[in-house]
């Protein structure tokens, strides 16, 4: 896709009652990096984060006014995953999740200025990540086009969810999916509105104690 397709970023100075407008620059490193955006996010230390269509992912300083690119590397397994950026979410613990078009689920070392890539190879439903919240439990609910996804980010533990578990379907739409106020999940797909309560959903089958009754040694029962 052309990156000078789009409206770029644009922003509403309430001081001067006036509109300003980035936009992609190709003789220009600190431009925003495509015109067509995807998400914006504001975290928790007043950082705008950009999320374009083929450009990357945006970082936009606002005492410069310049854009920090971080863009898909093919050569390396710490770059972000994909150059289509779908969503971006930060969670309670103030981690900065990242949902591509095709390259499934990042989640951004700033310590290192790297990322870490879930996909379908680690139990990703799907690499198209369209959607992201977080339960009262802390736990990541991650929308696909081929499913839903739990994710646990201390043990990095993934369950998937399809229509075979109650899902209305498996596609699920662009950035529809929240957690309400009472702590339901609600995510909207192609089929329609599924809702559900976090600590009702099963995750595993529940193995029986395992209790020894007996020990043998060399066909030689052990006293």
């Amino acid at each position: 896709m052309d990156r000078n397709r789009g409206g770029g970023l644009t922003y509403f100075d309430k001081k001067k009652n006036s509109f300003k407008t980035y936009k992609y620059d190709p003789k220009d490193i600190n431009s925003l990096n495509g015109n067509s955006i995807r998400d914006i996010l504001e975290d928790s230390k007043g950082r705008i984060w950009i999320g374009t269509w083929d450009g990357g992912l945006n970082l936009f300083n606002r005492d410069t006014e310049n854009f920090s690119r971080f863009i898909f590397d093919p050569e390396s397994d710490i770059s972000v995953s994909d150059n289509s950026v779908n969503v971006i979410f930060e969670d309670s613990n103030n981690r900065i999740w990242i949902g591509t078009t095709g390259g499934g689920l990042n989640i951004f070392n700033e310590r290192e200025m790297t990322f870490k890539t879930f996909d379908s190879e680690e139990g990703l439903a799907g690499n198209n990540v369209l959607g992201i919240t977080e339960d009262e439990n802390r736990n990541l609910w991650i929308t696909t086009n081929n499913g839903l996804n739990l994710l646990d980010p201390e043990t990095e533990n993934i369950f998937t969810f399809g229509r075979e578990d109650g899902l209305l379907g498996n596609e699920f739409t662009h950035k529809a999916i929240c957690a309400s106020s009472d702590g339901l999940i609600y995510a909207g797909g192609t089929e329609g509105i599924n809702y559900f309560n976090p600590d009702e959903i099963k995750t595993g089958i529940n193995l029986p104690e395992i209790v020894m009754t007996d020990l043998s040694i060399l066909n030689k029962k052990s006293e």
